[in-house]
């Protein structure tokens, strides 16, 4: 999302939760998602964030568990870079340093 543009981040008309982490997964890394469960959902104002254009919204993270899927990891693309998978003891601290809250 660059300068702050988070038009991307959007559903589009009659998209569930799940079709959408589906689309956002592919688009970013040339995976197809198996089998999704729901595992959490974070909401309210510890969420909120000022982007530097002086935008400000409201975030809600809604997360699932997928244990399978089909397709080779694409290193990078328009949307992303260094793609990379993790064991989750080597999580690095700072994945996300564009949104932290």
């Amino acid at each position: 999302m660059e300068n702050g543009d988070f038009r991307e981040a959007l559903w589009k008309l009659g998209e569930s939760v799940e079709k959408k982490a589906r689309r956002e997964v592919y688009e970013e890394t040339g995976l197809r998602l198996g089998r999704l469960d729901f595992f959490s959902i974070h909401s309210g104002p510890q969420y909120d964030k000022m982007f530097a254009t002086g935008d400000q919204v409201s975030l809600v993270l809604i997360s699932f568990t997928c244990h399978d899927f089909e397709g080779e990891l694409s290193e990078s693309n328009e949307e992303s870079m260094n793609n990379q998978f993790f064991a989750l003891d080597d999580i690095p601290n700072h994945l996300f340093v564009d949104h932290q809250m």
